[in-house]
This record gives C-alpha cells, sequence and structure tokens, in this order.
C-alpha cells in the first residue's frame, strides 16, 4: 500500500512532525525518526526494500554523519535512542557494495507501524491538515548538544524562544511552526541542564 494515500503526495516533511512528536513524546525521539524519513528514498511511493547481507533494509547512510553532523548527539545517545525506536526502525553495520565499498549503516523502517502513528497522531491532534515546512525557514541543525554552552547562548536560545512566543501570541505564526522551531530549542536547553516555564502573568518563557 502506497504511503501518499495516508500522507498526500505532496506530503513535505520536517524535522519535527507534531503527528510523530504527540506520539512518540521524546523530542530526540521524533527528530531521529523525522530525520531517517527526510531520507527514506520514494517516501510517498512505495517503500523499496532491498537485500544485502541476507537482511532487508530500505535505507542506508553513515550513521556517524547523522548523529555527529546532523543532529549534534554522542554515538551512545543516538543508539540508545534508536533502540526506543525498534518498533518503527532496525539497523545493522556493514559495507556497501556487499563488502567491497566504504563502511555504511543499513536501516530497516517499518512503514506500516510508521504510517500507523502518523495516523494516530494526526487524530489525537484533531487535525484534518498536511503539516508542511514553513517556507524559507530551515531550521538546519535542530538539535545541537553542548554541555559547555556559556550562559550567554544559554540566554540567547531562551530569548529566541520569547521572540517565538511573541509572534505566536500576534498571530504571525500558528502552533505548528511555533512547534517547529520551539521543541528543538527546549531540547538544546534541556541538554545543557536548563528547565523552562511559561510565566502565565508575563506570558514569557523563563528558566526554572
Amino acid at each position: 500500500m502506497k504511503l501518499k494515500e495516508y500522507l498526500g503526495s505532496e506530503y513535505t516533511f520536517t524535522p519535527y512532525i507534531p503527528e510523530i512528536a504527540v506520539m512518540l513524546k521524546d523530542p530526540l525521539q521524533t527528530l531521529i525518526l523525522c530525520n531517517l524519513l527526510n531520507k527514506l528514498p520514494d517516501f510517498n511511493k512505495e517503500a523499496k526494500t532491498m537485500q544485502v547481507y541476507g537482511k532487508s533494509y530500505n535505507l542506508k547512510r553513515n550513521q556517524s554523519s547523522i548523529f555527529g553532523k546532523e543532529l549534534g548527539v554522542p554515538k551512545t545517545t543516538f543508539e540508545d535512542n534508536l533502540k526506543l525506536l525498534s518498533d518503527y526502525v532496525s539497523y545493522f553495520g556493514g559495507t556497501d557494495n556487499n563488502g567491497s565499498g566504504y563502511p555504511t549503516t543499513f536501516y530497516l523502517l517499518n512503514v506500516e507501524a510508521i504510517k500507523k502513528l502518523f495516523n494516530e497522531g494526526k487524530k489525537l491532534l484533531g487535525k484534518n491538515t498536511k503539516v508542511v515546512q514553513p517556507e524559507g525557514k530551515a531550521y538546519k541543525k535542530p538539535y545541537q548538544s553542548s554541555k559547555n554552552s556559556s550562559l550567554a547562548n544559554i540566554d540567547n536560545d531562551l530569548n529566541r524562544i520569547n521572540e517565538l512566543q511573541a509572534k505566536r501570541d500576534r498571530n504571525e505564526i500558528d502552533k505548528n511552526e511555533f512547534n517547529y522551531y520551539f521543541q528543538p530549542l527546549k531540547m538544546k536547553l534541556g541538554e545543557n541542564n536548563v528547565s523552562i516555564k511559561l510565566n502565565k502573568n508575563t506570558n514569557l518563557w523563563e528558566k526554572n
């Protein structure tokens, strides 16, 4: 069964899909799964499964590029969270071209399970429209781990969150666009042991 029957032929993936986020709960797991979904060839067509080493896969990528360059998390953090996503993705290491190429990682995304997850999330959110990436506003590196971040960087992230909140209050952006930028920033602060809360009196986010 083709994915476009579920998501629509023009569905545009973002690094943070609310329909998936509301089901997984964990922001990092959401980003990891969405990252892999974004790489799956012909996602809006019937996903093609291939064989290597006697095992099935539908995506192959250098794993270190994903956790190191794109998500900015340690290898152990990435792999620990992949294990928690085992209902939706499995992986194994090897080399490309049946052993004659470069080291790579082969992934098998459970398309049917992900479709079900998406649809359940869509129902939970009560949505009837597609989620699209805000035009011209690509969040290039949604998650960057840095235990040594300065207080200035932390304050800068908090200021960015409050700028988003102000735009949301003025209805300049909708809930989906707000969450698209807010969740990665909140997770980045959390990695540095900074939790935040919304002050209902000022309607500004502040440190707990």
